[in-house]
């Protein structure tokens, strides 16, 4: 649970739609009220904008494609010029990638996925880390021992802790977040910065809902509570694990998937 209001500045990519608009949702539910929302979409982002207009919320939104690294750079720049610092950012913008056994995959699809879900997340928490390890904790901790520069959580997925035939880019993109978490914690945690990952299971999104990776995923088993996720359940963990709640947490991947990988 939350211990207090979350009183800092949010970052969210991937935020138009799926989880990553959940988890924009959930950081203004939880007290947070500047934050930027980035994506690819700019009319979706738009009109999130545009639905807070009147709630004393100030939401920056930033069209940014997180393959590309200046782009990432400059969104990042852009919140620290509007708000004057970065406490918690989730990294939710990824693809599914097309389809395929191994052997048939195209290099343009594989550099597509690894481009968005391993390089993205890299050259996002490489700018996200340089401006918290560069700023004073964030005021109104707990406890002393509770305070923190920043926190960082990624959006990862099952299919980065088990191996699922016909998305060979997809697994290997995922793989590749859990473990640039891991080797961030290790480099920042003593600095008083937590950097965390979710790996999902099957979420009911627009991502999942497409055609071709809903009928790739249909082989998989059921799950013990029987029934996809919601973009709601993941953004709460994500939101929780930014928070003072989460402050012995870090280079940690919480499996968030109705049990599938207890099985």
């Amino acid at each position: 649970m939350l211990l207090a209001p979350m009183n800092g500045v949010a970052l969210v990519t991937g935020a138009a739609s799926g989880i990553g608009q959940a988890t924009a949702r959930a950081f203004i539910r939880a007290g947070v009220k500047r934050l930027t929302c980035s994506d690819v979409q700019a009319d979706k982002l738009d009109a999130l904008k545009a639905e807070y207009a009147n709630n004393d919320v100030d939401i920056l939104a930033v069209t940014c494609n997180v393959a590309d690294s200046g782009a990432v750079k400059s969104m990042v720049n852009a919140t620290v010029e509007r708000f004057g610092r970065l406490d918690y950012a989730v990294n939710c913008a990824g693809i599914a990638g097309v389809p395929g056994r191994m052997a048939a995959i195209e290099d343009k699809d594989w550099d597509k996925v690894i481009g968005v879900n391993q390089s993205g997340v890299f050259y996002s928490m490489r700018e996200q880390l340089a401006v918290m390890s560069a700023q004073e904790p964030l005021d109104g901790a707990s406890d002393e021992r509770r305070a923190q520069r920043g926190a960082i959580v990624n959006i990862a997925s099952i299919a980065g802790l088990v191996g699922v035939g016909g998305l060979p880019g997809y697994v290997a993109s995922k793989h590749a977040v859990v473990g640039l978490a891991k080797a961030a914690a290790a480099e920042y945690s003593g600095a008083g910065i937590r950097i965390n990952n979710i790996a999902p299971g099957y979420i009911d999104t627009p991502m999942t809902q497409m055609a071709e990776v809903d009928a790739d995923l249909a082989h998989l088993p059921p799950v013990p509570i029987q029934r996809p996720g919601r973009p709601e359940e993941i953004a709460d963990v994500a939101v929780f694990l930014c928070s003072e709640g989460a402050s012995f947490v870090t280079g940690a991947t919480w499996p968030v998937d109705g049990g599938y990988t207890s099985l």
